[in-house]
C-alpha cells in the first residue's frame, strides 16, 4: 500500500466493503491511485457532513414549478419545490449538490435527521408565504414512527 497506516486501511476496507455491497458480490482491493482518491473524496465527504449538520451548513432552496399558460392566466398560486443543499463551510461560499452528500447521510443513518432539519426550514421560510410547496419524502420518512412527531 501506499499509506501503510490504519487510517489508510481502514478507508481502504471501508470503499472495499462499500463496492461489495453495491455489486452484491465480493471485490478484491486494487490499490490504484483512482481507488485511493475516491476513499480520499469518501472520508473527506464525511466529515463535511459531519461538519454540516454540527454547523448548520444545510441550506434549503426554492425552485418554482411552471404552471401552464391556462393556470397563469386564471391566476393561480404559485408553487415550489423545495431543494435541499450543502455549504462546505461555515462561509456559506460553496454549495455542494446532494449527490455527493446525500449517500453518505443515508450510509450513516441521518436521513432522518436531514429530513427534519429541512421540513423546519421550509415552515420556517413559508410561514408568512400564501404559495404552495412541495418537499421530496422517502418512503422510510413517511413510514417512521418518528416523522409525525
Amino acid at each position: 500500500m501506499n499509506e501503510p497506516n490504519i487510517e489508510a486501511l481502514l478507508r481502504h476496507g471501508h470503499l472495499a466493503l462499500n463496492e461489495s455491497k453495491q455489486k452484491k458480490r465480493y471485490v478484491i482491493f486494487d490499490n490504484k491511485n483512482d481507488t485511493l482518491e475516491k476513499s480520499k473524496d469518501f472520508f473527506e465527504m464525511r466529515s463535511l457532513v459531519r461538519e454540516a449538520f454540527a454547523e448548520d451548513l444545510f441550506e434549503v432552496f426554492f425552485q418554482e414549478v411552471k404552471e401552464n399558460s391556462c393556470a397563469i392566466r386564471k391566476g393561480k398560486t404559485k408553487k415550489f419545490e423545495c431543494l435541499v443543499r450543502m455549504y462546505d463551510s461555515k462561509e456559506k461560499i460553496n454549495i455542494i449538490s446532494p449527490g455527493k452528500f446525500l449517500p453518505i447521510v443515508k450510509e450513516d443513518g441521518e436521513d432522518e435527521d436531514l429530513t427534519c432539519c429541512v421540513i423546519k426550514k421550509v415552515c420556517e421560510k413559508m410561514v408568512d408565504y400564501d404559495g404552495h410547496f412541495s418537499i421530496n419524502l422517502t418512503e422510510d420518512d413517511l413510514t417512521s414512527t418518528d416523522f409525525t412527531e
